[in-house]
Protein backbone atom coordinates (compact mmCIF):
# COMPACT_ATOMS: atom_id res chain seq x y z
CA UNK A 1 0.00 0.00 0.00
CA UNK A 2 1.32 3.27 -1.00
CA UNK A 3 1.38 6.13 1.35
CA UNK A 4 -0.89 8.67 1.13
CA UNK A 5 1.43 12.03 0.88
CA UNK A 6 3.70 9.73 -1.80
CA UNK A 7 6.55 9.58 1.03
CA UNK A 8 9.04 6.53 1.04
CA UNK A 9 8.89 5.25 4.84
CA UNK A 10 12.44 5.99 5.88
CA UNK A 11 12.75 9.37 3.69
CA UNK A 12 11.23 11.93 5.22
CA UNK A 13 12.71 15.29 6.02
CA UNK A 14 13.19 14.53 9.55
CA UNK A 15 14.75 10.52 9.11
CA UNK A 16 17.51 12.06 6.42
CA UNK A 17 18.30 14.40 8.81
CA UNK A 18 18.86 12.02 11.37
CA UNK A 19 21.23 10.45 9.15
CA UNK A 20 23.74 13.38 8.94
CA UNK A 21 26.96 12.64 10.73
CA UNK A 22 27.57 14.40 13.57
CA UNK A 23 31.44 16.08 13.39
CA UNK A 24 33.23 18.64 15.01
CA UNK A 25 34.57 20.17 12.50
CA UNK A 26 37.02 23.54 12.81
CA UNK A 27 34.24 25.89 12.38
CA UNK A 28 33.00 24.50 15.81
CA UNK A 29 36.43 23.58 17.23
CA UNK A 30 37.54 27.26 16.87
CA UNK A 31 34.16 28.61 18.47
CA UNK A 32 34.88 26.58 21.77
CA UNK A 33 39.05 27.25 21.48
CA UNK A 34 39.03 31.03 21.60
CA UNK A 35 42.18 32.38 22.85
CA UNK A 36 41.72 32.86 26.64
CA UNK A 37 43.95 35.10 28.88
CA UNK A 38 41.75 34.23 31.79
CA UNK A 39 40.36 31.01 34.14
CA UNK A 40 36.90 31.33 32.86
CA UNK A 41 33.94 31.49 35.52
CA UNK A 42 31.03 28.99 35.43
CA UNK A 43 29.34 31.89 34.04
CA UNK A 44 31.77 32.02 31.16
CA UNK A 45 31.96 28.14 30.50
CA UNK A 46 28.04 27.91 30.41
CA UNK A 47 27.64 30.90 27.93
CA UNK A 48 30.49 29.30 25.55
CA UNK A 49 28.73 25.72 25.61
CA UNK A 50 25.48 26.75 25.21
CA UNK A 51 26.37 28.83 22.43
CA UNK A 52 28.03 25.86 20.50
CA UNK A 53 24.83 23.86 21.20
CA UNK A 54 22.84 26.98 19.78
CA UNK A 55 24.85 27.58 16.36
CA UNK A 56 25.67 23.62 15.16
CA UNK A 57 22.97 22.81 12.66
CA UNK A 58 21.97 19.29 13.93
CA UNK A 59 20.84 20.24 17.86
CA UNK A 60 18.16 21.46 18.75
CA UNK A 61 19.53 23.17 21.89
CA UNK A 62 15.67 24.60 22.60
CA UNK A 63 14.78 21.22 24.88
CA UNK A 64 18.20 21.05 26.16
CA UNK A 65 19.30 23.03 29.64
CA UNK A 66 22.66 23.79 30.92
CA UNK A 67 24.03 24.14 34.08
CA UNK A 68 27.85 24.42 34.95
CA UNK A 69 29.20 24.84 38.56
CA UNK A 70 32.82 24.36 39.21
CA UNK A 71 33.62 23.68 35.24
CA UNK A 72 31.36 20.41 35.39
CA UNK A 73 28.39 21.17 33.04
CA UNK A 74 24.86 19.15 33.39
CA UNK A 75 23.20 18.64 30.44
CA UNK A 76 19.49 17.99 30.90
CA UNK A 77 16.51 17.83 28.70
CA UNK A 78 15.40 16.09 25.48
CA UNK A 79 17.24 14.93 22.33
CA UNK A 80 15.92 13.08 19.39
CA UNK A 81 18.44 9.93 19.48
CA UNK A 82 21.25 8.13 21.54
CA UNK A 83 23.84 9.53 18.86
CA UNK A 84 22.80 13.50 19.55
CA UNK A 85 23.03 12.52 23.34
CA UNK A 86 26.65 11.91 23.03
CA UNK A 87 27.35 14.69 20.55
CA UNK A 88 25.84 17.11 23.14
CA UNK A 89 28.60 15.50 25.64
CA UNK A 90 31.25 16.08 23.05
CA UNK A 91 30.59 19.83 22.28
CA UNK A 92 30.27 20.51 25.43
CA UNK A 93 33.89 18.87 26.35
CA UNK A 94 35.74 21.10 24.35
CA UNK A 95 34.88 24.23 25.98
CA UNK A 96 37.89 25.57 27.88
CA UNK A 97 37.55 24.94 31.27
CA UNK A 98 35.45 22.19 31.13
CA UNK A 99 36.36 19.06 33.85
CA UNK A 100 33.40 16.81 33.41
CA UNK A 101 30.05 17.24 31.77
CA UNK A 102 27.30 14.98 33.19
CA UNK A 103 24.63 13.94 30.82
CA UNK A 104 20.85 13.82 31.63
CA UNK A 105 19.79 14.21 28.79
CA UNK A 106 16.75 11.81 27.54
CA UNK A 107 15.77 10.62 24.01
Amino acid sequence: MKPENDEVPGNSEYSVRQSIPLELNEEYISLAMNDFTHELSDEEIRFNAAYLLRVHQDVDSEEINLDCQDGIITLEGLVDNKDMKDFCTRLCSIVPGVKEVINNLVF
